[in-house]
């Protein structure tokens, strides 16, 4: 019943009687210092302002770190809610939790972190990939006003809730959606319509140590203005991004206006915004080890339901990249993963309504323009009736004007990153 009041797909196998179940985690501690608000910021009180952050896990020793750095870092703590999935295996010794939250009792302070976690365990051999993650994640959103998606292996900076809260508000016209202005141009946008609402993400900054001191420096920034397309057998047709440093860019052109920056794509590792956008464009849980294309395909469908992307103004969150010796979820024996990507692959072809290439290599006759790789007939099994109606492509604006804004021609696949 909630995920119907959500607007949500009632998946039968992602039920919490199926392979979830709650995990309470006691003795949740940890000292929280009440640093002042700077003066450029807006007063945020955590009556008005509550965050809710989905993190999805698998087998990552940094989730408790995760966790910490939240807590720690947060000027309003109590008003930041997790949702956690942990995607774990018996052998695994570590919790979601860091060591400083078990040094007292939480009865003893006012504020206890625990109150604020909401964990729920899945079992390796039901893990799926990012997407199903994020969306068992996001079930237990319970009506905060902000959202953000994060990775397991995430860093925050010194006051991040109401720096991240400023950002948005900084383009949403101090914090009101902008609805009544749906169908006006902007100058910016070559004929794009403007958006209903926005969300700040890119690329975070990379480090190796929770515990070693990190620059917050603009220097860092990555903006989501490059992506490319994917030409080999497995992957031939997906689009993967890329990012560009923010010097480069300015480099380029030295005319790039003040930050938050309009992008073109948004990473799905750090993404904050007001949270209807979790409500209007919900995780596909239906999109099993997708991720190549986890990306773009969600961006497009923020798009065409309104949400414009930005570059924050200054790096809020850092991400440990590599991890060469973490398990990965297609390690799982017999999990098959290959052939379930497959499917995925074909539902993002039919959604992002991909075409065939127009000029391909050898001596093989091109392909009719705009002629779609994926078609309705060619979905098979369940993909034809998974939720096409909520997981689809939005009726705001349209998928062919994103295709075009952001300079992706679908025929020869080829991508301008002309707002690099």
């Amino acid at each position: 019943q909630l995920r119907l009041q959500k607007g949500l797909d009632p998946v039968e196998e992602l039920m919490p009687m199926k392979g979830f179940h709650m995990l309470g985690e006691s003795n949740l501690d940890m000292p929280i210092e009440k640093r002042p608000i700077p003066e450029n910021l807006p007063e945020i009180t955590s009556e008005h302002a509550t965050i809710f952050i989905s993190l999805a896990a698998y087998r990552d020793t940094f989730c408790g770190d995760t966790i910490s750095s939240i807590f720690r870092e947060a000027r309003f703590p109590e008003r930041v809610f997790i949702g956690a999935v942990r995607q774990q295996e018996a052998v695994d010794n570590f919790l979601c939790t860091n060591e400083l939250y078990t040094t007292s009792s939480c009865h003893t302070t006012a504020f206890c972190p625990l109150d604020n976690v909401r964990i729920r365990f899945q079992q390796t051999t039901l893990a799926k990939g990012p997407t199903q993650g994020r969306y068992v994640s996001l079930l237990m959103y319970q009506g905060e006003q902000f959202a953000m998606i994060i990775d397991s292996h995430t860093r925050f900076s010194p006051k991040w809730d109401i720096s991240m809260i400023a950002e948005v508000w900084s383009f949403t016209e101090s914090g009101k959606r902008v609805e009544e202005k749906a169908g006006q141009q902007d100058d910016f946008s070559g004929g794009r319509t403007r958006g209903r609402g926005g969300v700040i993400s890119h690329y975070p900054p990379g480090f190796s140590d929770y515990n070693a001191p990190f620059s917050w420096s603009i220097n860092v920034l990555t903006v989501m203005c490059t992506a490319h397309y994917l030409k080999d057998v497995q992957t031939k047709g997906l689009i993967r991004m890329d990012g560009t440093n923010l010097l480069i860019k300015r480099q380029n052109n030295p005319r790039v206006p003040v930050l938050p920056l309009l992008q073109p794509f948004t990473a799905a590792g750090f993404l904050f915004g007001d949270a209807a956008f979790v409500m209007d464009v919900p995780f596909d849980p239906h999109l099993d080890f997708l991720f190549d294309g986890e990306e773009i395909l969600y961006t497009v469908r923020l798009w065409t339901h309104g949400y414009d992307s930005y570059t924050p103004s200054k790096a809020l969150v850092a991400h440990i990249y590599g991890r060469p010796k973490a398990p990965r979820v297609w390690s799982v024996p017999n999990n098959e993963w290959w052939r379930h990507q497959a499917a995925s692959h074909l539902r993002y072809h039919y959604f992002m309504e991909t075409y065939s290439l127009n000029n391909p290599p050898g001596n093989h006759p091109a392909a009719k323009p705009n002629t779609l790789l994926v078609d309705w007939n060619s979905l098979v099994g369940a993909n034809k009736s998974m939720a096409a109606s909520i997981y689809g492509q939005g009726t705001y604006r349209q998928l062919a004007d994103y295709y075009s804004w952001a300079g992706i021609d679908r025929n020869v696949w080829t991508i301008s990153n002309k707002h690099c």
